[in-house]
């Protein structure tokens, strides 16, 4: 190697700044922002990094120092935690941590698990007597968490009992004695359940039975023809009608005798 060459390299050398890592606007984000997850399924929740040149150190916890009973994988660019399945012991605060280059940031969002697996079941509703008090029970199981769910009843314009359920059970059941009248025959009536959960998918917040209301009552005779004059011979129509549940026979009978 000449002269002229190790000097030039010399020279270069001095003129290098050394390799610093600089880190500007390190920003962290969490994906979904609200997290909402039904028990029992398969869930994600990312944390991404953006504008880290080397590879992040991220770590998870929940608060209150409980562990954290899932899978995490984590690269360059995102750290994702895997819920498989969602228990309800993954329910509250969780901490995503994030280092690079010296420069440190958190996020921190609210895990929240719910269970509503099928709409409310109606019993009672066979049979029902007019005039004859009744009890029909409306019920929900394995609902979660059960004290953010109302069950209502409701029947056409009327105001019904409601009921919210008790964190203690997660089956909410709720009774509603009424006494049918002829009007109520061939109408309905419905229960509801609304899980009231922020960021639930309407599609899974209020869910409803509807049944009919099949009243037996005992036959009324709605039409009788009234005392006629009939000349011996001549032909005689008479007509008679009655309404009951279950549908009644009609019989005819003169003086005592049954009518053919």
């Amino acid at each position: 190697m000449s002269l002229l060459s190790v000097y030039t390299i010399s020279v270069l050398s001095e003129f290098l700044p050394p390799v610093v890592w600089c880190v500007q606007g390190l920003r962290v984000d969490l994906s979904p922002r609200r997290p909402v997850f039904r028990l029992g399924e398969r869930h994600q929740l990312v944390c991404e990094v953006r504008d880290c040149p080397t590879a992040p150190s991220v770590s998870w916890s929940l608060l209150g120092d409980r562990p954290l009973a899932a899978s995490v994988s984590t690269n360059q660019t995102h750290s994702a935690v895997t819920f498989d399945p969602v228990v309800t012991e993954h329910e509250g605060p969780l901490l995503c941590r994030v280092s690079c280059g010296g420069e440190n940031r958190q996020i921190k969002t609210s895990v929240h698990v719910y269970s509503f697996p099928s709409a409310p079941v109606i019993q009672g509703v066979d049979p029902l007597r007019v005039g004859v008090e009744s009890t029909l029970t409306c019920q929900v199981w394995d609902v979660y968490p059960p004290d953010q769910l109302t069950l209502r009843w409701r029947r056409g314009d009327a105001v019904l009992p409601s009921i919210m359920g008790d964190h203690r059970s997660s089956s909410v059941r709720l009774d509603y004695t009424f006494t049918p009248s002829l009007r109520d025959s061939g109408g309905n009536i419905s229960c509801s359940a609304t899980l009231d959960l922020q960021d639930l998918p309407p599609e899974d917040r209020t869910r409803e039975t509807t049944v009919p209301l099949n009243l037996l009552y005992a036959p009324v005779v709605t039409a009788i023809p009234d005392s006629v004059s009939v000349m011996a011979g001549s032909r005689l129509e008479l007509g008679c009608s009655a309404e009951g549940n279950p549908e009644p026979a009609v019989s005819w009978s003169f003086g005592g005798a049954g009518a053919p």
